[in-house]
């Protein structure tokens, strides 16, 4: 996902940076010739990679999986192809955006995005050199990062921006979706919202959902919360939304009363 005026990637992800793909990530760089391309998921999604790459073969396998895994969230396919692409470092990894994007550098963290158009991640095997605060030797980490961003590749499409320009008030519930149809919001991250309202740091306002280090309980189960108390179709509508005013009133709920029922959801759970 992607937000305007401050540029935010949906792989806002802070886990602690192993090192040791250096040499992998080094040859990878080295390699800046075409990309390959393949057909994956049964023809409906293309995977570009750069030949030579270590972990090609498990973005491409990951992305199989994640794609059943979003669509049975939803019970509906995605609306169109999918199309990835694995930058084999970060200058392509930027050059991917389009340019009335604004985003010619990113930082350290940002290692995927994605939109109704397309899907890029930055090589796993150049985390080591390119990135901060991500694990290349953890699989399971790679996995939710790439089902985070296939999640709104899948939002996207059915959202008139297509990429979220214009609709960073809902930019919390984009990502709250995300979080839980990727299957972050474990039991850590469900405690986090707990502890967040405990201690008199759960949002105000919705628009603040999605910020400081309780960010992936808090809107993962605002989110959850919304599944649960309104039905998954509820839910499926709210991904046309680009406004709060529009959300709310599907919901048929204030900002204040929203924001009240779900502290008292999490606080009510065991």
């Amino acid at each position: 996902m992607r937000l305007n005026p401050i540029p935010k990637i949906a792989s806002i992800l802070f886990i602690v940076f192993v090192s040791g793909c250096a040499s992998a990530g080094s040859s990878v760089a080295e390699n800046n010739g075409a990309y390959e391309e393949q057909a994956i998921v049964n023809g409906r999604s293309s995977f570009r990679y750069v030949e030579g790459d270590p972990f090609a073969s498990l973005i491409a396998g990951f992305t199989a999986s994640g794609y059943a895994q979003v669509e049975a969230f939803w019970n509906a396919p995605f609306a169109e192809p999918v199309n990835i692409t694995l930058a084999p470092d970060r200058r392509q990894f930027e050059d991917a955006f389009p340019s009335e994007w604004g985003m010619s550098s990113t930082q350290c963290w940002m290692v995927g995005v994605g939109v109704a158009d397309f899907l890029v991640m930055l090589s796993p095997a150049m985390w080591a050199d390119q990135a901060c605060e991500h694990d290349p030797a953890d699989e399971q980490h790679i996995r939710d990062i790439l089902v985070h961003e296939l999640a709104h590749v899948y939002h996207g499409q059915r959202n008139p921006t297509r990429d979220f320009s214009g609709a960073e008030e809902i930019g919390w519930f984009a990502e709250g979706v995300a979080v839980l149809v990727a299957g972050q919001l474990d039991r850590k991250r469900l405690s986090d919202a707990r502890e967040a309202i405990e201690n008199d740091a759960a949002p105000d306002l919705l628009v603040n959902a999605w910020s400081g280090p309780y960010r992936y309980g808090v809107a993962g189960s605002i989110a959850d919360y919304i599944d649960q108390h309104y039905g998954r179709s509820v839910l499926f509508n709210l991904l046309s939304v680009t406004s709060q005013d529009e959300f709310l009133n599907i919901l048929d709920i204030s900002e204040e009363g929203l924001l009240h029922s779900w502290r008292r959801w999490v606080l009510e759970k065991e």
